[in-house]
């Protein structure tokens, strides 16, 4: 018999549904069985969908603390997609007895239908604490075996019971999304109400859930008369591979650069072990091991950007045995921002007037222009003579920003972005980029938090790196110990496209040394990477003008000329035939910088004239010149007299 004949023969148990506001004094459920102690099965559900004159009531069975297993029918106005439920729906979980008020309540925001069976898992709003889900059969029922069913479903004198009831069911017959019972008692049956309700088998570590309740015959259920015997189960012992990937609901999002950030629903596991690949088969072994995690959330750090990464966790118990597997889902590995203040992928501009005025604003990128004029997101942002830079400090991929003191006390202050303002500014170091000391920012760990990096230049030219934890930048630690002497002129950028970020400086003469970071420290002393660029009076700055996921070097001439070259990493080197990208571009005293304005995984160029006319214009890379073109005016009044502008190339 095909489960479609069932659907045809049977009467669904929750058709012509319990009316909710009919409930009389308690009494049991699933006719002709026993009460039952929901302390002996606390992941039985009761699930009200609707409101209380025309809803419909069913059982369900918490199988994850953030998911029920539910009939598919119970459901029956919702989409056959994953989505919202079209009706409210309302779970109650554990408790002795509806009317004890001891059961968790929780919201169904989510339903996930299974398109073969009567099945659908419907997810909590928030997760159930306290309760372990019922574990979950993974052999097949046969005929003859002796199954066990719950649920809140009238009974033979009650029409919406206030406990829960069960009741044995003998196996008839079993198919592949399906199986029959009969109650093991000419007595015992399914009534409306226990739709969705667990069937159970029997094991030494106490029930394991073979199906859900689907269709019944009625037979003994208050206000039925047939003679007829039987009923249908939705099996779940045969998917219970995509119950597991469903319910750990992995998600995959780039963080602000460097990684990619992973989450899934809590289950009841000791540990978690998260794959990835740049295969879309992820294979389960040592290799494409990425970590273990106690808990449900794990960053793939050190990533190049651009590269497509796929991936899948595994649940544990504590003995080491596979609980359930996620699916298999993908993400793409971001560029790198510097001023993307909303989180849209697309730099943005920011202006600081420091002084005691102290005001912040932001003008945000639609990809053709910068929109916004005069909006404050601060207003005691970058005070006195703060030097303000800009970073991801907590991963959420929105760009904060960092104020140093830059003298003697060595505070720094950090400001995060909501996409609409900065937050209040807090302390995150007490001692970091002295008097006289020059600053930059970078992700040198590829944890996808921006870090700070602190040049004492001089003869002694230290390096020191503050590591940032999301909420405070950690003591600085040396991570070089001869880089950036004298005047040299500092700088940050992933060159050899490792997904961390390394460190290079120019020197007056032209020569140009980069050394790679390693996570723990920048490792080469004297690499020359390139002999003459950006000498004294020229400003350099890094990006990736060719999107090939290493950073290069640029280097605006100003003057009258305004010629812009940029040199291509080829992480190794900077390519030495150094090429005009621009001409007549960031004149006289204007200031330069950098960034991806449109989004398209290019670093563009920009430039502020500042004083009086306050224009900004940007010239977008096409991966092999910088190519203003008639919209190169991105803004008509941003940033006057001498503002401090994000970005702007370090001087």
């Amino acid at each position: 018999m095909t489960h479609a004949r069932h659907r045809r023969v049977l009467t669904t148990v929750v058709v012509t549904a319990t009316c909710m506001a009919l409930a009389t004094a308690p009494a049991s459920a699933v006719s002709g069985g026993q009460a039952l102690d929901t302390a002996t099965q606390p992941f039985l559900a009761k699930i009200d969908v609707g409101d209380e004159r025309s809803g419909v009531s069913c059982s369900g069975a918490l199988v994850a603390p953030q998911w029920l297993a539910a009939a598919g029918s119970c459901f029956a106005d919702s989409p056959e997609e994953p989505g919202a439920p079209r009706a409210e729906t309302t779970a109650t979980i554990g408790g002795s007895s509806l009317s004890d008020g001891g059961g968790q309540v929780r919201q169904v925001d989510r339903l996930v239908p299974r398109g073969d069976r009567d099945l659908v898992l419907a997810r909590l709003d928030e997760p159930v604490s306290g309760i372990t889900p019922v574990a979950m059969a993974t052999s097949q029922p046969n005929a003859g075996d002796t199954l066990r069913a719950s649920g809140y479903g009238r009974t033979t004198e009650t029409w919406v019971p206030d406990q829960p009831h069960t009741g044995d069911f003998t196996v008839q017959s079993v198919q592949t999304g399906m199986v029959d019972i009969q109650g093991a008692s000419t007595e015992a049956s399914i009534c409306k109400g226990d739709a969705g309700g667990p069937i159970l088998r029997t094991t030494a570590d106490g029930v394991a859930l073979v199906g859900v309740a689907s269709g019944s015959w009625q037979h003994g259920c208050l206000g039925e008369t047939t003679d007829k015997r039987g009923a249908t189960a939705a099996r779940t012992d045969n998917i219970t591979t995509w119950i597991g990937a469903q319910t750990l609901n992995l998600q995959a999002d780039p963080a602000s650069k460097h990684a990619i950030n992973l989450t899934w629903t809590a289950a009841q596991a000791a540990t978690y072990q998260v794959y990835g690949s740049q295969s879309e088969s992820v294979p389960q072994d040592a290799e494409h091991l990425l970590g273990e995690t106690e808990t449900p959330r794990f960053t793939h750090t050190s990533l190049p950007a651009d590269q497509t990464w796929h991936y899948r966790v595994a649940a544990l118990d504590a003995e080491g045995n596979q609980l359930v597997l996620s699916s298999i889902v993908s993400a793409v590995s971001p560029t790198d921002t510097v001023s993307d203040f909303n989180g849209d992928g697309m730099d943005d501009i920011a202006t600081f007037t420091r002084g005691t005025r102290a005001d912040a604003y932001v003008s945000l990128s639609d990809g053709n222009k910068f929109v916004q004029d005069g909006w404050l997101w601060h207003d005691h942002l970058a005070v006195d003579k703060q030097i303000p830079l800009s970073g991801d400090f907590n991963g959420d991929g929105k760009t904060d920003v960092a104020a140093f003191n830059g003298d003697a006390s060595g505070d720094v202050y950090v400001s995060l972005s909501d996409g609409s303002g900065f937050s209040p500014a807090k302390r995150w170091h007490d001692y970091f980029g002295l008097t006289g000391q020059k600053v930059t920012v970078g992700d040198v760990n590829g944890d996808g938090l921006d870090d700070i990096i602190a040049f004492t230049g001089g003869d002694a030219a230290d390096v020191y790196v503050a590591l940032s934890t999301g909420k405070l930048f950690e003591p600085a630690q040396k991570w070089h110990d001869r880089f950036n002497v004298g005047t040299d002129r500092p700088a940050t950028g992933d060159f050899n496209g490792d997904g961390r970020d390394d460190i290079a400086t120019f020197s007056d003469d032209g020569h140009v040394y980069v050394s790679l970071s390693d996570g723990t420290r920048f490792v080469q002393s004297g690499w020359q990477w390139h002999s003459y660029f950006s000498p004294k009076g020229e400003i350099p700055a890094v990006g990736d003008f060719n999107g090939d996921g290493t950073d290069d070097i640029v280097t605006f001439m100003r003057g009258d000329s305004g010629d812009v070259y940029v040199s291509l990493s080829t992480g190794e080197t900077f390519v030495e035939d150094d090429q005009k990208w621009s001409e007549f571009f960031s004149i006289g005293d204007e200031v330069p910088g950098v960034g991806d304005f449109n989004g398209d995984g290019k670093s563009d160029v920009i430039t502020f004239t500042r004083g009086g006319e306050a224009t900004v214009y940007v010239s977008r890379s096409d991966g092999e010149a910088f190519v203003p073109g008639a919209d190169a005016q991105w803004h008509g009044h941003f940033a006057t007299g001498d503002e401090i502008t994000i970005p702007r190339a370090p001087r």
